[in-house]
């Protein structure tokens, strides 16, 4: 465990070994994915991470219930939810339109977006994963190739064969673009009972 902790520092120091090693990491795993069944993989996951045996016949730590839904919690709205383009159905139908960000387009891929016709901030999304985003705050300092990069690499990936979590399984990936909205400081009230 030891040698583990040094080679994470060493790492962790290095920027750019952290970003390589973090995609070999995601690659590696969506490869293995593959191979093994879903059981199999969170049980070897599990154990890796936390250093014991998952419990799935009678799970009573937090950790051992989030795993024990991954395989066999199956609400078929998951999809929907888990979905960022999907979603926003949800939302307009249930609490209203203004609570969603504007939407400025959605795409099959990349190369379909007319950026002549965005405004000098948004925000480029894919809809089926989490952390595949690209930022504009100026569109002077756009670096198209870049974001380009970012958003293409991220299509390539299906969620579910990192974390196994189904309702990733068959979203169809496709790019958002949005407003990009700055969120100010807020006052938050304590509740005093």
């Amino acid at each position: 465990m030891n040698i583990r902790n040094n080679l994470i520092r060493l790492i962790s120091k290095n920027e750019r070994l952290l970003i390589v090693t973090k995609q070999i990491r995601i690659k590696f795993l969506m490869y293995f994915g593959k191979l093994v069944s879903d059981k199999a993989y969170i049980k070897l996951q599990y154990r890796l991470r936390l250093g014991k045996k998952l419990n799935l016949v009678n799970p009573t730590l937090f950790n051992e219930k989030v795993q024990y839904a991954k395989l066999y919690y199956r609400n078929p709205m998951l999809k929907s939810l888990v979905d960022k383009y999907e979603v926003r159905k949800y939302v307009k139908e249930k609490i209203g339109e203004k609570y969603l960000i504007p939407l400025l387009g959605k795409y099959d891929n990349f190369e379909q977006i007319d950026f002549k016709q965005l405004p000098n901030q948004f925000i480029i999304k894919c809809n089926h994963d989490s952390g595949g985003y690209y930022v504009c705050r100026d569109k002077r300092n756009f670096n198209e190739k870049k974001a380009k990069k970012v958003i293409k690499g991220h299509l390539k990936r299906n969620f579910y064969y990192i974390g196994r979590e189904w309702q990733y399984k068959n979203i169809r990936p496709c790019v958002l673009v949005e407003k990009l909205c700055l969120m100010r400081k807020m006052n938050c009230l304590k509740i005093i009972r």
